[in-house]
C-alpha cells in the first residue's frame, strides 16, 4: 500500500475523541510563594538551658568549613539550633544549621536555603577547615 492508496483501504477501526483532563497541579510554578521549612529551628547558645556540658562542644564549630568528600562540597556552619516541637522523642536532639558554600558563596538569603544535620551525626564523620 502506497501513499494514494488511503481511499482504497478499509478500516475497523474508529476514531475516538479524547478529552484531557484537568489537573489540580499548576503548570507554573509561582515564584511569589516562598516555599516554606517543614520544622522550625531555635537559635541556641553555649549558655542555654537546654545545652548540656557535653554539647558546649558543637559550639566550636560555627564558622567552620566542613567538607563533604562524598559530595565533593564544602558547608559553612552557622549556628546551633534545636528543633522547635514540644517534649518528648528527638526534643533535645542539637542540630548545625549551615549552608552550601559553592551555591550561596555569601550565605542564603531565604531560611529555606539553610541546611539541618544533627550534630551528632556530623562530629562522628567530620573532616572541616576555617
Amino acid at each position: 500500500m502506497g501513499p494514494g492508496d488511503s481511499a482504497v483501504y478499509k478500516s475497523d477501526f474508529t476514531s475516538i475523541e479524547i478529552e484531557e483532563e484537568e489537573d489540580e497541579v499548576p503548570d507554573v510554578f509561582d515564584s511569589s510563594e516562598e516555599p516554606e521549612l517543614d520544622r522550625t529551628y531555635i537559635e541556641l547558645n553555649r549558655n542555654s538551658k537546654e545545652v548540656t556540658s557535653k554539647n558546649k562542644r558543637y559550639f566550636n564549630y560555627r564558622n567552620l568549613l566542613l567538607d563533604d568528600d562524598f559530595d565533593k562540597c564544602s558547608y559553612r556552619v552557622v549556628d546551633v539550633v534545636k528543633e522547635n516541637k514540644d517534649p518528648g522523642p528527638g526534643s533535645k536532639t542539637l542540630y548545625f544549621k549551615y549552608y552550601d558554600t559553592v551555591k550561596y558563596p555569601g550565605g542564603p538569603i531565604k531560611p529555606v536555603d539553610f541546611e539541618y544535620t544533627p550534630c551528632s551525626e556530623v562530629q562522628s564523620s567530620k573532616t572541616h577547615s576555617t
